[in-house]
């Protein structure tokens, strides 16, 4: 019989997301049921979690510190950087990574099997085109063709679908390895290397 999934909660946060990570918490507490485990990633790039540590320590919450992403200069290049590495960060039983923001609240109960179709994880995608079709507007078809041209850049292909249709998004945990040997193989360098000189190119003076 084919096990079921195990999913492990893994958000990055800082010191100004607290505010909005007190209550992600609480929802989870009240209605994620079923989930493996909940850890949160601490992104201490200037020394600015020291209200979020405190807070976690009080509640007795799973978390880690990231300290090798500090040089990455860009802080949304810089979660998804740590994000790569979440399956360092779960025990080896996790079978699947739940991506959620400190934002991200949930409002019903659930389990897992909600993110499930057929034993794989749903994930859900949108044709570039229909962001960039007559009538969209201006400052959303500029936006996505930023992301466009950015993901197609790191993958060396022209990507068509964007795939962040929703939070949480929940990704095999095998993929995380997966993605930055790829890096590697493509680009000739650690993934860290490639989103380092992304950053010093994008604002090379921050």
């Amino acid at each position: 019989a084919t096990k079921a999934p195990l999913l492990s909660i893994v958000p990055v946060t800082f010191d100004k997301d607290l505010r909005w990570l007190k209550y992600s918490l609480r929802s989870r507490k009240k209605y994620c049921e079923g989930y493996h485990d909940d850890i949160i990633i601490l992104d201490d790039h200037e020394d600015d979690c020291v209200a979020s540590k405190a807070y976690l320590e009080s509640k007795k919450h799973k978390f880690v510190v990231n300290t090798q992403a500090k040089l990455i200069k860009i802080g949304y290049v810089r979660q998804q950087y740590m994000k790569f590495f979440c399956d360092e960060y779960v025990d080896e039983k996790t079978t699947h990574i739940v991506h959620v923001d400190s934002d991200s609240i949930f409002t019903e109960p659930h389990d897992p099997s909600i993110y499930f179709k057929d034993g794989k994880p749903i994930m859900l995608m949108t044709p570039y085109s229909e962001f960039f079709a007559e009538g969209q507007p201006e400052n959303v078809k500029s936006a996505l063709k930023v992301w466009q041209d950015v993901t197609s850049l790191a993958l060396n292909e022209k990507v068509e679908y964007e795939f962040m249709r929703r939070m949480p998004l929940v990704y095999p945990i095998e993929i995380h390895k997966e993605m930055r040997d790829f890096f590697e193989k493509t680009h000739g360098k650690p993934i860290f290397e490639y989103l380092y000189d992304v950053c010093e190119m994008a604002a090379p003076h921050n």
